[in-house]
């Protein structure tokens, strides 16, 4: 069995057999690549099943890897565009089983965000957005950020720069917390309750990559 996680886009341009799958920065599970491309599976989600052809294609800038499916795919699997599934391949069987994912984590480098506005605000690197399966139409809306028994409503901010792999508090969030700037932390998200954990952090190693200031 071979697993990994993609986000779905809804194309157009796709035949209604086809879906396309796109390794991009955090790369496609090297598991699914052994589908091998152009091949005819069986695309199954609990009693919904289809006939599929899958094919593969690198992306050159996107965070997340991808799968590509037409409308009436998606309406027939019930997906929505911007939506985060996890998929096994089963080769003995031909299937490609199907599963929306609720909760995804990564880690990122906790600092502190000292510009006048940004209180009651977290702001969040693309990078680690995409990572986290949070979408980027959630700017400007509010997540609950959680922490053992705390837990507070932060409006979201995104910056720029898509090479962000950071979060930031300001100081008095980070008190409210108990947190410490300079420090990675384990994150995880729920996208059924806009709600982002923060779980144990890390010491942070010697040599840090800098951030560009937005």
């Amino acid at each position: 069995m071979a697993t990994g996680v993609v986000d779905v886009y809804v194309s157009e341009d796709l035949k209604d057999n086809q879906i396309v799958l796109v390794a991009c920065g955090a790369g496609l599970s090297s598991e699914l690549r052994t589908i091998p491309n152009g091949a005819g599976l069986t695309l199954k989600k609990a009693a919904i099943e289809s006939k599929i052809v899958v094919r593969h294609e690198s992306g050159s800038e996107c965070p997340f890897s991808y799968m590509e499916i037409g409308p009436a795919l998606a309406k027939t699997f019930g997906l929505k565009n911007g939506q985060r599934v996890s998929l096994d391949f089963s080769p003995g069987t031909g299937a490609l089983l199907l599963y929306p994912q609720t909760v995804s984590s990564s880690s990122g480098l906790l600092l502190s965000e000292l510009r006048k506005g940004r209180e009651g605000a977290i702001v969040i690197g693309y990078a680690l957005l995409s990572w986290l399966g949070i979408p980027e139409k959630a700017a400007g809306t509010a997540i609950t950020l959680t922490r053992g028994a705390a837990s507070k409503k932060l409006r979201l901010i995104i910056p720029a720069n898509e090479l962000d792999e950071t979060f930031r508090l300001t100081p008095a969030t980070m008190r409210s917390f108990g947190l410490a700037p300079r420090r990675k932390w384990r994150l995880s998200y729920n996208r059924t309750t806009r709600t982002l954990h923060l779980a144990a952090a890390a010491d942070l190693p010697k040599r840090v990559k800098k951030v560009k200031k937005i």
